[in-house]
């Protein structure tokens, strides 16, 4: 998974490993993601499943909490 710090002000990226607080323009730096592809039809099925995992609103979408 692909991470970097994001500056909230004038969007600089910098990479998320280095310790860094704040941006070279004083803006706060945020913590942003590739964005993940949900498969919705996954999710749907699991919403009938009886398996104690996928019973949990939680837990149905895993995929998008454990990409990390």
């Amino acid at each position: 998974m692909s991470e970097w710090l994001q500056c909230v002000t004038c969007a600089s990226r910098f990479d998320a490993l280095k310790i860094r607080y704040t941006c070279d323009c004083g803006g706060l730096l945020a913590v942003e993601r590739e964005a993940i592809v949900a498969d919705r039809d996954l999710f749907e099925t699991r919403r009938t499943s009886r398996r104690a995992i996928d019973q949990s609103g939680v837990w149905r979408f895993r995929e998008g909490v454990m990409a990390i």
